[in-house]
């Protein structure tokens, strides 16, 4: 009879947990039970006290991936001469070299350009001098930032110096076009 009873209780329990009840019925109040709910008080009214407690699991806590840069496409230069007003600028495949009339410049990375033409890259600008110069007189070198823009076959060139900020000018070079350049040294 016991084991009948225990039954029955287990029985009940598993109905209130399936489906709520009222109390309307019998002179109740007209409250509505549910497991979810009243859990504690369905189990206890039932007189049945579980080994384990039902708990409802934890939720995960997701990190957040911060958002990703879309990676700027770049693309180098295309290898060649581009020549203007008093500059001539070769391009190859590890940099390029710069002849002014009275000095020169060297960028040792390749030159590349974003999607929009723009580029910017550092080198040397070597000054020049006039004159015969002397087998163990060293040019003076000084660091340079070559920045500018590629539109078509038109290249907008500026080079500043970057230890005094100085510009040393700005230059309009087409591609292909081979310049004149009048030395002075």
């Amino acid at each position: 009879m016991k084991i009948r009873k225990e039954a029955f209780r287990a029985n009940a329990l598993l109905l209130l947990a399936i489906f709520p009840f009222t109390t309307a019925g019998a002179g109740g109040s007209g409250r509505t039970f549910s497991f979810k709910t009243d859990r504690r008080v369905a189990v206890q009214q039932a007189g049945f006290v579980p080994q384990t407690t039902l708990q409802p699991k934890p939720k995960r806590k997701t990190k957040k991936r911060p958002k990703r840069k879309a990676a700027a496409t770049q693309y180098a230069v295309p290898s060649g001469i581009w020549g203007g007003d008093g500059i001539r600028l070769t391009v190859t495949a590890d940099g390029a070299t710069i002849e002014y009339a009275c000095a020169d410049g060297l960028i040792e990375q390749t030159l590349k350009i974003d999607a929009k033409g723009n580029f910017v890259a550092k080198g040397v600008h070597i000054e020049g001098r006039g004159g015969p110069i002397r087998i163990d007189d060293e040019p003076t070198r000084r660091p340079a930032r070559y920045s500018g823009r590629i539109a078509g076959e038109e290249m907008t060139l500026t080079v500043t110096l970057t230890e005094s900020g100085k510009s040393v000018g700005e230059f309009v070079l087409r591609r292909g076009q081979v310049p004149h350049l009048r030395r002075c040294y």
